[in-house]
């Protein structure tokens, strides 16, 4: 329901860990999505290791709550 200018505020307030990889993935689909940038293959799928392994982090932990 959130854009991804919210989720990216969410994050910096939030004690999450590794947060600001949160916020670089967020910058970076707002760069492609919004200002034209393009990925390399190579990027892309690092891109996508990056928000699997931070997803699965963050879902694995307990009681973990993202501040608004």
């Amino acid at each position: 329901e959130m854009g991804p200018l919210a989720v990216r505020r969410c994050l910096q307030t939030s004690y999450l860990p590794d947060r600001e990889t949160g916020v670089h993935l967020i910058n970076t689909y707002m760069d492609v999505r919004f200002g034209g940038r393009s990925l390399s293959p190579g990027e892309f799928r690092a891109y996508r290791q990056q928000l699997r392994r931070l997803l699965h982090r963050w879902r694995t932990r307990q009681g973990q709550k993202v501040l608004h």
